[in-house]
């Protein structure tokens, strides 16, 4: 569309063509492993919504994944991985324009173990809860493995170990004379 000479009642015609420019949203994965958690941000597929979002589907990265996608609604979610909580960082839904960009941020945090339990004891030999002359509360429960406790029973027999990180655990009681 330059440099076009027109003689004396020729014509001319030109076509300028405009485009519109697609979207780019990186999306990236982080993964906190402060609790014995192993997962890393690949074990993670993320899902893709939006506009003709391409890719769609892709495991997760640290570094991000470019998207490239049209203008208007978009969000992004995963796989649910059992012990870890998830949390969606800004620009991980909404709108995007032509041209625009945007990053989001998805972050995998390892869940804490417990340990829960319930002492009783079977003074009569009858396979029976009954209270007994000790009295539930007397009884300490000892943990040990990667973190190593003890708690007393509660006057239930109930008992709690909580913030473990992940491992192998053993779990017993303090001896008391005239108990098995």
């Amino acid at each position: 569309c330059s440099d076009v000479v027109i003689p004396n009642g020729g014509t001319q015609t030109f076509t300028i063509t405009n485009r519109d420019q697609a979207a780019m949203w990186v999306v990236k994965k982080h993964v906190i492993n402060d609790n014995g958690g192993t997962l890393e941000d690949i074990n993670f597929t993320m899902s893709v919504t939006g506009n003709q979002p391409d890719p769609a589907f892709f495991p997760g990265s640290e570094s991000g994944t470019i998207v490239i996608l049209g203008a208007g609604s978009y969000s992004v979610d995963e796989t649910e991985e059992s012990g870890y909580s998830k949390t969606l960082g800004t620009d991980c839904s909404g709108t995007i324009g032509n041209g625009e960009s945007k990053t989001c941020t998805i972050t995998n945090d390892d869940i804490p173990g417990q340990i829960s339990g319930m002492k009783f004891e079977d003074e009569n030999g009858d396979g029976d809860k009954d209270a007994g002359e000790l009295g539930l509360s007397n009884w300490t429960i000892n943990i040990s493995g990667p973190v190593n406790t003890s708690t007393v029973t509660d006057s239930n027999g109930n008992y709690s170990f909580t913030s473990l990180p992940a491992g192998t655990y053993t779990v017993t009681e303090t001896d008391k004379t005239g108990w098995e």
